[in-house]
């Protein structure tokens, strides 16, 4: 038998693989949109990347092809290009 953490984390996981909006996707499996925006939030902190940055090759200053940085309160930024010093600059923003 499935925690109820368990539960909630695979109803995470389906909503974010899927294209629908957190109210919809809580209408049709009559979760509380407030209850499952706590587990959203819950699921976020606990599966974290902890290992830190990657180093970046300097020799490759070219533009990099879509660029995607999660932030951790959720912000996402997408970019259809963007240099390794660019990318280093918004990474640094997290921090702020």
């Amino acid at each position: 038998m499935m925690s109820k953490t368990q539960r909630m984390f695979a109803l995470v996981e389906a909503w974010r693989a899927g294209e629908e909006s957190k109210n919809d996707f809580c209408d049709r499996h009559q979760i509380n949109v407030h209850t499952f925006s706590y587990w959203v939030g819950k699921y976020t902190r606990n599966h974290q990347d902890e290992g830190g940055f990657v180093e970046l090759s300097t020799a490759a200053s070219l533009p990099t092809a879509r660029v995607r940085l999660t932030y951790p309160n959720g912000v996402i930024l997408e970019l259809e290009e963007a240099t390794p010093e660019v990318i280093g600059r918004l990474i640094g923003l997290g921090s702020c």
